[in-house]
């Protein structure tokens, strides 16, 4: 259901894209057609021997936690799509609201980073 249609369907019933107003069904309307054309392939597609094909998606949020010497609690979070990117917080700032100042630093190839103070 891909397609650029003007109407979707739901629930049996027909509705324009724009004001999700119902449209009637209308005998040899093409684009009522090609749609449920549409819903019944994926219909079939997910009684298949296998059912229906998705992709798995991996998201992790990484978060660096740290008190500054002002006592503040300090953190950064990044996506990323492994453990492995840790080095993605290479070379980032924080500022805490004291004015201090922290660099992050990583050692490519593990999972650890060091916070510096700037100077």
């Amino acid at each position: 259901m891909g397609h650029n249609h003007s109407i979707y369907l739901k629930d049996g019933k027909f509705f324009n894209k724009k004001d999700d107003r119902q449209v009637p069904l209308e005998n040899g309307n093409e684009e009522q057609i090609a749609i449920i054309k549409e819903v019944q392939q994926r219909e079939a597609e997910f009684k298949s021997e296998n059912g229906y094909g998705v992709d798995v998606e991996f998201s992790i949020e990484a978060t660096i936690k740290f008190q500054c010497l002002c006592g503040r609690k300090l953190e950064k979070n990044k996506d990323m799509d492994s453990t492995d990117e840790v080095d993605l917080f290479d070379g980032e700032w924080m500022l805490c609201k004291c004015g201090k100042e922290y660099q992050i630093s990583t050692i490519y190839g593990y999972k650890e980073a060091y916070i510096k103070l700037a100077e």
